[in-house]
């Protein structure tokens, strides 16, 4: 019997073969990118829904009750772009209104787009049950029975609502502050501890010092002071953002962490000026280590 010839694969065969290989690794590389990003969105979406549905948005917003507090009884965001939340309440006040406003249940819609940015855009909010209550801060000397009766309750706010007098003493003059102070053509800053030449112990120390800005129309003038171990512009150690107002409008108190360093260092620190922008720079000599 005449044997069967085997046919040779041809070359455009063989060229089909690879275009299909090549277009199955494709096509599982496309397939783990799509799944890559459907899992990343749906995990941004978990994570929106459990920022609205725990504490954490409330500890975020209300960092200063007495100027805005937020606070509702449940929150979700199953639906993309979607919030909803039940017995939203918002209040707030400045130095001449307070106001507050209560929504049964609300829906509503985000933009996506923003949220990836760090942005928070509502684009459409839904309301049921809204109550608003808006009222005036009043001199005392201004009050009587007729108004007080007129005047609406807001929770969390006493009665009656007063405006308050500013009686925080003005900035110290310059002859009064500390030896290590760095004063400028109107932005002063003074640190009154610790002094230049001083061994400071591993661990944290309270510093405190002044900082102010003559130009300023009311409080300190300044809206930030920082101290960082070694020159800033030159990668030194950030030791942390004082806290201001204390114990006076013009003073300034910072818990600093010397934790991390030993031996012979400048300390600087840092004061910027609402005012103008600019910054006042303070810097001396200092030692860490034990005593």
């Amino acid at each position: 019997m005449p044997k069967r010839l085997k046919k040779k694969p041809s070359r455009s065969t063989h060229l089909l073969d690879r275009i299909s290989r090549a277009f199955s690794r494709h096509e599982s590389l496309l397939i783990g990118l799509a799944l890559g990003v459907i899992l990343l969105v749906f995990a941004s979406f978990a994570v929106v829904h459990r920022l609205v549905s725990g504490p954490q948005l409330r500890r975020w917003v209300n960092s200063d009750p007495e100027e805005l507090l937020l606070d509702y009884e449940a929150g979700s965001s199953w639906v993309p772009g979607i919030i909803r939340l039940r017995g939203l309440t918002m209040r707030g006040s400045d130095e001449n209104v307070q106001w507050w406003f209560r929504m049964e249940e609300v829906r509503i819609s985000v933009s996506l787009l923003d949220l990836l940015r760090k942005r928070f855009h509502a684009t459409s909010v839904t309301a049921r049950g809204l109550v608003f209550r808006l009222r005036e801060k009043e001199e005392r000397r201004e009050l009587s029975a007729a108004h007080l009766a007129r005047v609406p309750k807001i929770p969390g706010f006493s009665d009656p609502p007063l405006k308050t007098v500013d009686r925080k003493p003005p900035p110290p003059p310059a002859a009064a502050l500390p030896a290590t102070t760095q004063p400028g053509p109107s932005l002063v800053l003074s640190v009154g501890n610790p002094q230049p030449g001083d061994l400071v112990p591993r661990g944290r120390l309270v510093m405190q010092g002044l900082a102010f800005d003559r130009a300023a129309s009311q409080g300190s003038g300044v809206d930030k002071v920082s101290v960082f171990l070694d020159d800033r512009d030159t990668g030194g150690q950030h030791l942390g953002d004082a806290t201001l107002g204390q114990p006076n409008a013009a003073g300034f108190t910072i818990s600093a962490d010397f934790s991390r360093a030993s031996g012979k260092h400048t300390l600087f620190a840092y004061a910027r000026s609402s005012v103008t922008g600019r910054e006042a720079v303070l810097s001396f000599p200092i030692s860490v280590g034990s005593r």
